[in-house]
């Protein structure tokens, strides 16, 4: 099964590990999509931009202060299950600057689908 966004916080993921191991699960990998900040901050102001044209407003957390206190608290919250998770063995990450074809090659190889 894939888990999109979860866990956040390495407390969630212990707790996701423990639960597996109930189940005589194991997590195989974790595939983190590695974005700069830049390219994170320009694609939410595109997409606020796009929102904005479409409907005629963007979403309230798509200006570019928040985006960024969003991404501080993302980096934060992000950086201890990136170290954890690469001691575990069982971190990969891509990198997402690239199209989303090879993108989506790079993770269909990783998983050996």
């Amino acid at each position: 099964f894939i888990l999109d966004g979860f866990p956040r916080l390495v407390e969630q993921l212990h707790i996701l590990e423990k639960y597996l191991e109930g189940k005589n699960k194991k997590i195989d990998r974790i595939i983190y999509l590695k974005v700069s900040d830049r390219e994170a901050v320009d694609r939410l102001l595109k997409r606020a931009e796009i929102d904005t044209k479409a409907t005629g407003q963007a979403r309230r957390d798509d200006s570019k202060e928040v985006i960024e206190q969003r991404l501080k608290s993302f980096n934060e919250n992000t950086e201890p299950i990136l170290e954890y998770t690469q001691e575990k063995g069982y971190l990969e990450e891509v990198d997402g600057e690239r199209s989303v074809e090879a993108i989506y090659e790079d993770i269909m190889r990783r998983i050996g689908e």
